[in-house]
């Protein structure tokens, strides 16, 4: 369902702006053995810090933070 919603998403977006996206980096982390591993950084399509957190084993553990449009932090939780 998702990559259908992706998709659908992807192609509504402009001829002249999609190599930008295409080119754009999503999120950074490491997968280990198929689940996320460690620290992780989700980004904006302008490029900007969106959200940060820690995975063990493919689960969200520990303190994430969610940042606004200007990069200052908006939300902090925590995840068991």
């Amino acid at each position: 369902m998702f990559l259908r919603k992706k998709q659908k998403w992807l192609a509504a977006i402009p001829s002249n702006i999609m190599p930008m996206v295409a080119r754009a980096r999503w999120s950074k982390g490491k997968i280990v053995a198929g689940k996320a591993e460690g620290y992780w950084e989700w980004y904006r399509l302008d490029g900007t810090l969106k959200r940060s957190g820690f995975f063990k084993h493919g689960e969200p553990v520990g303190e994430w933070t969610t940042y606004d449009a200007e990069g200052k932090v908006y939300k902090v939780s925590h995840k068991k």
